[in-house]
């Protein structure tokens, strides 16, 4: 008798593909941006960066810029000693810390370019909008750009009235592109490169503006902040360096922030005078005279920026509340 073979098995039943449940579609749906809102995101950030530079390009009214193309004439020709004052009779021999020895040539440079001073405003202005161009590279990619369209632009408002032709300009700019590779730069334990490029932004930094001491500042508060916290939080996107890594930093920001050959010629001439003028005179309290117009200083520095009386000021921003509201408004 013949046997015959096997029959093979049957196949599998089809499984229907599953389907997501009518909640979880209906929720998807609903937390999904419109298609338009990309389109809508990017013109409000480029006009919004358009307002900045827009509003930084006015007419230059302070008279210090001439002495500033003055100063950086003298350099490009080779008729400037380091750490005197090349321009005052009562200071003549007295050590002079010059925090603008690169600002100043760069300012003739842009004047000879056009005497018109064209020119110096529009580099200027983009100079003041490009510090809000990269505030906003510390925004998380997938977030949305209107939140931080209406805060920056809250910033701006606050900023433009300190968007005069003067370093304080560059200074902001240089703060900007520190907060920035502090908190997105790619920092790494047994990598020197990163502190080392820190400490040369600083350097050149101390050459253009007096602000350049918010460098050491920024690595000093990074390093105390992360010494404090635990550990990261999971949700926490910034590249922070860890403390072992500021703290090794903060010597080289220091040292970048001191390489300013005016400083060092002047202390050499008078280590007091020189070091009393690494910091901002408007960080002194006593800088100015305790009669301030009509008001004493006290008032000054305690006007809210809100009031109508800081608005009529010459002086716009230059109180204590009005840098605080502007610190707030960018950071927010």
């Amino acid at each position: 008798m013949k046997v015959s073979a096997p029959l093979p098995p049957p196949p599998p039943p089809l499984v229907p593909p599953t389907e997501a449940p009518p909640d979880a579609v209906s929720s998807k749906s609903a937390n999904a941006w419109p298609t338009w809102h990309g389109g809508m995101d990017q013109l409000l950030y480029a006009l919004l960066l358009l307002t900045a530079c827009l509003a930084g390009m006015f007419v230059a009214r302070n008279s210090d810029i001439w002495r500033e193309i003055a100063v950086g004439k003298l350099l490009v020709q080779g008729k400037y000693t380091p750490g005197s004052d090349p321009l005052s009779y009562t200071g003549a021999g007295r050590a002079w810390v010059n925090a603008s020895i690169l600002y100043e040539p760069f300012s003739y440079a842009l004047y000879s370019f056009d005497p018109n001073g064209k020119f110096i405003v529009a580099v200027k202005a983009f100079a003041f909008a490009s510090v809000f161009l990269v505030l906003f590279q510390l925004r998380r990619k997938e977030s949305s750009l209107w939140p931080w369209c209406l805060f920056v632009g809250l910033g701006v408002l606050a900023c433009v009235p300190q968007a005069t032709l003067r370093p304080h300009v560059y200074g902001m700019l240089f703060l900007a592109a520190a907060v920035l590779m502090v908190y997105r730069g790619d920092w790494n334990s047994s990598n020197w490169r990163p502190p080392l490029l820190f400490a040369g932004l600083v350097a050149l930094w101390g050459m253009f503006d007096q602000s350049a001491f918010l460098g050491p500042l920024l690595i000093l508060l990074a390093a105390v902040g992360e010494s404090i916290r635990k550990s990261p939080s999971d949700s926490d996107e910034l590249t922070t360096p860890s403390a072992s890594v500021l703290w090794r930093t903060l010597p080289l920001a220091v040292a970048g922030w001191l390489l300013n050959p005016s400083f060092l010629f002047a202390l050499l001439k008078s280590p007091g005078d020189a070091l009393g003028q690494l910091i901002p005179p408007e960080l002194y309290f006593g800088y100015r005279s305790l009669v301030v117009g009509d008001e004493g200083l006290t008032n000054t520095l305690a006007i809210s920026a809100f009031s109508a009386d800081y608005a009529k000021k010459e002086e716009l921003g230059a109180n204590a509340n009005g840098l605080a509201a502007a610190v707030l408004f960018v950071l927010s």
